[in-house]
């Protein structure tokens, strides 16, 4: 039975030479409700850990996952810490969503941010942006949109009244490929 903010844990054991723990994993879940509508229930993960080990019963790898959550439970930002013998790997996902209750669009991603490293030294990142239609449908993306590595793609939607993409057009920053202009691929 679970309850509210209650952890679920889950162990494996190897039978080789005798029963050996090989992983355990701590999940929390909560049950929220959406605002201005108390009947629609969402079951949100704030955050889990992940423990691995080697036959011998050493740690050899962990995974810690820690989400923060918008007013909609749509996931504004996940930290994923990775540690092994070699170092500690972190990557951080920022995302801002469009949420319009009136339209009932819940989490469509507008803008994702991405931000990895290893020992706290370099740090890479990547950044994409997402346009929609007044039916929420995908209008563009812009990849790297603040770096003249930019590159957009448009998605257009004449030829049918499905929703599904006639046309496709590329085009990218003058660093990209100096040049080259904007395709289209149908």
């Amino acid at each position: 039975k679970m309850t509210q903010g209650s952890p679920v844990a889950s162990e494996s054991y190897s039978t080789r030479s005798g029963r050996k723990l090989i992983s355990k994993t701590s999940t929390k879940w909560e049950a929220k409700a959406l605002p201005g509508h108390s009947l629609h229930r969402q079951i949100v993960s704030p955050g889990s850990i992940t423990e691995n080990y080697d036959e011998s019963g050493k740690l050899s790898y962990s995974t810690i996952i820690e989400k923060d959550f918008d007013e909609f439970y749509n996931p504004k930002l996940i930290r994923t810490t990775n540690k092994d013998n070699n170092g500690t790997y972190v990557t951080e996902i920022e995302t801002a969503y469009w949420n319009d209750p009136s339209l009932w669009i819940f989490g469509l991603p507008k803008d994702v941010k991405s931000v990895s490293s290893v020992n706290g030294g370099l740090k890479v990142s990547k950044r994409s942006i997402f346009e929609y239609d007044s039916n929420g449908l995908l209008f563009s993306e812009t990849e790297e949109p603040d770096s003249p590595l930019w590159r957009k793609k448009v998605y257009e939607r004449h030829k049918n009244f499905f929703g599904l993409v006639d046309t496709t057009t590329l085009s990218w920053g003058s660093e990209h490929s100096k040049g080259l202009s904007a395709q289209s691929l149908s």
